[in-house]
């Protein structure tokens, strides 16, 4: 018998709220938390970021991959001037330490994917594979110690 599939999908607004949400998403409550990072957008509902645009359909089309019970989060980093500034609270975060978007983060893990990446669907389904959330990268041979701290996806690109 497949175990039971339950996602929850909540839009957030910028720094401070997602990091509400997050703080209030309980660990206990998801198997996992995703949060996707894109540009706002306009009044016609079309990002000003194109590689967002790009992204979208793919992000979409790969909810349905997640196990478990999850939350994922489609989070909205602000206008482009203010995405610009390196000073942005999303740039400079500990956690997101996000340098570019769209960015896909599976929290709690070293699973990410960046701009072009979020438009692939074999990496899309590694991100949301939680038999590969373990990173294996230190099991490979002649991997620096400095890499043997990153995923296995980091490790591929």
């Amino acid at each position: 018998m497949e175990p039971t599939r339950h996602l929850d999908v909540v839009t957030v607004r910028g720094y401070s709220e997602i990091k509400s949400a997050l703080r209030k998403a309980d660990k206990g409550q998801y198997d996992s938390i995703y949060v996707f990072f894109t540009g706002d957008k306009d009044q016609n509902g079309v990002s000003w970021c194109p590689d967002c645009v790009r992204a979208e359909p793919f992000i979409h089309g790969s909810l349905d991959k997640t196990k478990g019970r999850s939350i994922f989060f489609w989070c909205y980093v602000g206008e482009r001037d203010k995405w610009k500034n390196p000073k942005n609270q999303f740039r400079v975060d500990p956690v997101f330490q996000l340098k570019c978007i769209p960015t896909l983060i599976k929290i709690g893990t070293q699973k990410r994917l960046t701009e072009a990446q979020c438009c692939r669907d074999d990496l899309l389904d590694l991100i949301f594979d939680d038999d590969s959330d373990e990173c294996r990268a230190s099991a490979r041979t002649n991997v620096s110690s400095s890499a043997s701290k990153q995923c296995c996806m980091c490790i591929l690109f």
